[in-house]
């Protein structure tokens, strides 16, 4: 499987959103076919000085304060933050804090109009250690980051619980790298296409989707630097995939066909 770069297949050149800017021209338009893919170091957004709790709801200020660690708290209200800037420009929203959000019925966000009618845009985000992913297309979208640790023969992550007995056989003749990388392509993929339904982890033991579901998802790995996997999935056939880095350094994701 050979990756291709996202650069290769569309790339906006010189045009990424600021999050501090207002200047309408800088909005990217999600146009049919399009996915819309942006990613940030969470650690470097905090060390702009800016407050990313000022913007939150009472409920998201809420669950960062319950993290264990201070810094996993930081961590999610800058995530949270970053997010409620971005749906702001897509969405036309007076600013982050106009940003209304309502969940499904396993806590899948969903951007809502100023009337609490919901819009033609589709997000998901996902954030792991200090790297944080958003998607948004004009369907249903999920996305999957995790950091990577080595998985053992015996590791719990490789139990029924979690894998199906089909998924299970097939960790059995792999060595020790090939079963690290075997299973988060397998888990992205999974929690991708889980998160895109809005199924939350109802479905985690299930295996992906058979070919009928297939041909109405596009699932796909993406590369995002060595210590983390994650993978994307959307609703149809993904026509054009754009890319922008919110901290404004190089943006070194890939994505890579099935």
């Amino acid at each position: 499987m050979n990756a291709i770069p996202i650069r290769a297949r569309e790339r906006e050149q010189g045009s990424g959103l600021r999050l501090g800017s207002s200047r309408p021209s800088e909005v990217p338009r999600i146009r049919r076919g399009e996915v819309h893919v942006w990613r940030a170091d969470l650690d470097a957004l905090r060390e702009t000085g800016s407050d990313p709790e000022a913007i939150l709801s009472a409920d998201e200020r809420a669950r960062a304060a319950r993290f264990r660690f201070a810094h996993d708290g930081e961590r999610f209200a800058a995530a949270r933050a970053c997010l409620r800037r971005l749906l702001a420009r897509y969405g036309g929203a007076e600013s982050p804090e106009r940003v209304r959000l309502e969940y499904g019925p396993f806590g899948k966000p969903r951007l809502a109009s100023a009337d609490g009618t919901a819009t033609s845009i589709e997000f998901n985000a996902s954030h792991s250690g200090s790297m944080v992913i958003f998607v948004l297309a004009r369907r249903r979208v999920g996305v999957d980051i995790e950091t990577i640790s080595p998985v053992a023969a015996d590791d719990e992550r490789l139990s029924p619980l979690w894998l199906s007995d089909v998924e299970r056989a097939g960790f059995a003749a792999l060595g020790d790298e090939e079963r690290t990388r075997h299973f988060y392509r397998l888990w992205t993929r999974r929690e991708a296409y889980l998160k895109g339904r809005g199924c939350g982890l109802s479905g985690i033991g299930e295996p992906l989707p058979g070919e009928d579901e297939k041909s109405r998802w596009s699932i796909r790995d993406l590369r995002v630097g060595r210590e983390y996997a994650a993978a994307l999935a959307v609703e149809g056939r993904i026509e054009t995939l754009r890319d922008w880095c919110l901290n404004g350094s190089d943006l070194a994701t890939g994505v890579s066909d099935d």
